[in-house]
């Protein structure tokens, strides 16, 4: 047993056999964003500004997603934001695709170890990297535009 989870070799009669287990992020539950910085210059990078970008920030605070492990490395979100549809469902390590008022379609993948949930999306012709690290009932995320470290949004959202 470690941080990165556990192997056990079991016998049973004549029979043997490993059990792999691997540590996930805790991510079940429905989280809304209580802090966030730099979404002006997030949403800037992909053209919105003004007045849509101020209805947007207020508008986030509204937000929840709630977020169930499936079998198969799926996991389903639920939310009522205006920009994506109301459920989802991605497996991980496998490319999802889904459309995005405003923005048209995103292509992404994710991966996740340990705390950590690692997505890269590409959408308006742009690719953003998105670090997820849970700390109990706490998800701090930090999202770029094409590397372009001006357009970092970081994101702090809790769990009810």
């Amino acid at each position: 047993f470690n941080d990165w989870g556990l192997s056990a070799v079991v016998k049973f009669g004549g029979l043997e056999g490993t059990e792999c287990y691997k540590r996930v992020p805790d991510i079940e539950g429905t989280w809304r964003m209580v802090s966030h910085c730099g979404m002006e210059n997030y949403l800037s990078a992909f053209g919105v500004t003004g007045d849509q970008a101020a209805e947007m920030i207020s508008g986030s605070s509204l937000e929840f997603f709630t977020l169930t492990r499936l079998s198969g490395g799926k996991i389903k979100y639920l939310t009522n934001s205006k920009q994506l549809p109301a459920e989802f469902l991605v497996k991980i390590g496998e490319t999802y695709s889904l459309e995005m008022v405003g923005f048209g379609t995103i292509e992404g993948v994710l991966t996740e170890l340990k705390d950590t949930i690692i997505q890269v999306m590409k959408l308006g012709g742009k690719t953003v990297k998105l670090t997820e690290k849970i700390s109990g009932d706490f998800m701090v995320s930090e999202y770029v535009v094409n590397g372009n470290r001006a357009s970092t949004m970081k994101t702090i959202m809790a769990r009810d």
